[in-house]
């Protein structure tokens, strides 16, 4: 499914499973891609993902950390990712 795609549909209805899911089957090594394209969708999967954390932090801060800490390598746990700083101030 092509990013547009989803979010030509309503993001409030994605399911934390849903979310768990599209984690962790997300390519973290997308960037290393030797394909432009590849690269350009990575990054806007990413930032749907992104998104989608976000709007569950909103609700349940503590579950949308635990997620991201558990499929995002690298991520450490209980440390709210910056991103969401970054989100919460275009949201004002």
């Amino acid at each position: 499914m092509k990013v547009f795609e989803i979010l030509r549909d309503d993001v409030q209805t994605v399911s934390e499973e849903q979310i768990k899911d599209r984690l962790s089957k997300f390519d973290w090594l997308y960037e290393y891609q030797s394909d432009s394209r590849k690269v350009s969708r990575g990054a806007r999967e990413l930032e749907l993902l992104e998104n989608l954390v976000y709007r569950l932090w909103k609700q349940n801060p503590d579950r949308a950390i635990q997620l991201w800490s558990e499929h995002c390598p690298g991520a450490a746990a209980g440390v709210v990712p910056s991103f969401i700083f970054r989100l919460e101030n275009q949201d004002k």
